[in-house]
């Protein structure tokens, strides 16, 4: 007698099922509204005392040796108070994932700077939080030592944690990345 193996996935990307053109509508919509109600309802866990960072990356063009690139952060208190906002110009040529680890390593070195030893980092790249995470591996060598860098610079803290936040909760720091753009080329052009 032959033995079947059967073998059941889960289905890890609910965006791609609801968008599925076999669901019906109804189950659409119930399923959309059940996961939205339960990323709002969700208790929210912060590191206690923790200083938040919002780190962003911004590439026009991604990759192009026109493309120009800039990186901001964001980071707030307990009280979601800013205590500081930094941006720099990145240069032509960069990918956007350059860029975001940029705008983390700008971030993180400020952080250090102003003395903050425990942190919460918000990236909108899940690429990135995952890396950091050690969930994804590095294939790209110039993504490796940008990650060696961040590597470097979380073990300044006592407390580190990253995750990764919707675009739409990242604003603050993807505004301050593509004002790094904008400057530099109002300097360019003057």
């Amino acid at each position: 007698m032959e033995k079947f193996l059967i073998i059941k996935k889960p289905i890890t990307k609910t965006k791609n099922y609801c968008e599925n053109k076999r669901t019906p509508p109804l189950l659409q919509n119930s399923l959309q509204n059940s996961l939205q109600n339960s990323l709002q309802n969700r208790p929210k866990r912060e590191v206690k005392d923790s200083i938040c960072l919002y780190s962003d990356g911004a590439c026009r063009g991604n990759g192009s040796k026109k493309s120009k690139s800039g990186a901001g952060a964001v980071l707030l208190d307990e009280n979601k108070n800013v205590i500081g906002e930094f941006k720099k110009y990145l240069g032509r040529g960069l990918t956007n994932n350059i860029a975001e680890y940029k705008g983390l390593i700008l971030g993180l070195e400020n952080a250090i700077k102003l003395g903050i030893k425990s942190i919460h980092v918000y990236v909108d790249s899940k690429l990135i939080c995952e890396q950091i995470k050690g969930n994804y591996r590095i294939n790209k060598p110039h993504l490796k030592s940008l990650f060696d860098e961040v590597v470097l610079l979380k073990n300044k803290f006592n407390q580190f944690r990253i995750s990764s936040v919707l675009r739409s909760f990242n604003t603050h720091a993807d505004r301050l990345a593509n004002e790094s753009i904008d400057d530099y080329r109002f300097r360019e052009q003057s």
